[in-house]
């Protein structure tokens, strides 16, 4: 009997020595109480071992366990009851509720347990074991939910991960996209670039060739009118009238309103500003354009000299010209600013060299 295991002969289920064990066809024995509860609780009639589905709804009972199972704890308590008090060598047949612990008659009616409670040590074993039993089972529960929050994690971590490379195929998709794209338009501008500079270069040899057959013509006649010129009197006065005709013409094709040509092509190349902004005036946080048409505000002050009609308190700057009348205005032109900002002169007698404010 001493060889035998206390492992072998617990309950998978509750842990304790058998108490009418059941055998199931698969071999596992169990507590019959143990199994029905286990039962209720899944609902199906399996294994709590091995998950193997049982054949009957009332198994057998193991009997060789059971016979087993009661020597065992006949012996384990006549073992207890052979245990002798340190104190009075006496069997230990109590247990004190108080002190919570083993002790033997002469213990019960000495001083230190005077009105304290006392059990057989069996009822007591068996009492604790089922609140240790109890808080085993919520240990178990508190392990199982753990290894189930596990599996929400590992499945929530491999998620992220799924969803992280989704992510990364979309953006590379879209950067691809876009790469294309940007080819593409890049082939499209520079074809663009490219026909452009081959028309603006054929009209350019269009009139590089017009004004070669002009030069041309120019040329034959100012040899022929030098020709003229040295002829003999007669012979130059006789043809002195077609001479003077095919100058004229040439003249009034090349030089007729010669003027108005050349301004009409340079109008759109120049620009005119009535008002020149005074650089010597400009508070520093004014910013003037480099042509000096145009103000705008600044980010910062900027290191300006020092000079004495410089304004330091006011945003004002004055300009280089003066008016007496009207209404005159400084916009603010692209890139310099925005709105307008007028001043109007309505007295005829103000002095026509006063700056006027913009």
């Amino acid at each position: 009997m001493a060889s035998r295991s206390d492992e072998d002969l617990c309950c998978p289920v509750c842990h304790d020595v058998f108490r009418d064990p059941v055998l199931l066809s698969c071999s596992h024995s169990f507590c019959k109480d143990c199994l029905k509860s286990w039962w209720r609780e899944k609902q199906t009639r399996e294994c709590p071992v091995c998950k193997r589905r049982a054949s009957k709804f009332e198994p057998p009972c193991n009997l060789a366990l059971k016979n087993l199972c009661e020597a065992f704890l006949q012996e384990r308590d006549q073992k207890a009851s052979e245990a002798l008090c340190s104190l009075h060598s006496e069997q230990l047949k109590l247990f004190c509720l108080d002190h919570q612990q083993p002790v033997c008659l002469i213990c019960r009616d000495s001083e230190k347990h005077t009105k304290h409670r006392f059990r057989p040590i069996g009822e007591s074993a068996r009492q604790h074991k089922k609140e240790l039993q109890k808080t085993l089972e919520l240990l178990r529960e508190k392990l199982k939910s753990g290894k189930q929050v596990k599996v929400r994690i590992d499945e929530t971590t491999e998620h992220i991960k799924i969803q992280a490379r989704h992510s990364e195929r979309q953006i590379k998709e879209q950067f691809k996209k876009l790469h294309q794209f940007l080819d593409e338009e890049e082939e499209v501008r520079m074809a663009a670039l490219r026909e452009e500079e081959e028309l603006k270069s054929r009209m350019m040899k269009e009139k590089m060739e017009a004004l070669s057959r002009e030069i041309a013509d120019l040329s034959h006649t100012v040899r022929a009118t030098e020709e003229e010129l040295r002829a003999e009197d007669v012979s130059f006065l006789y043809n002195y009238k077609a001479t003077v005709e095919r100058v004229q013409q040439h003249e009034a094709k090349h030089l007729g309103n010669l003027t108005f040509n050349i301004w009409n092509k340079m109008k759109d190349m120049v620009s005119y500003s009535p008002v020149v902004l005074d650089l010597n005036t400009v508070h520093p946080e004014l910013v003037l354009s480099e042509d000096l048409t145009c103000v705008r505000l600044g980010e910062e002050l900027q290191q300006l000299p020092d000079h004495p009609q410089r304004f330091d308190h006011y945003r004002i700057v004055l300009s280089s010209e003066g008016f007496n009348s009207g209404t005159h205005s400084l916009s603010g032109c692209r890139g310099w600013g925005q709105g307008k900002r007028t001043k109007t002169y309505n007295d005829s007698n103000s002095n026509n060299s006063d700056n006027s404010r913009q």
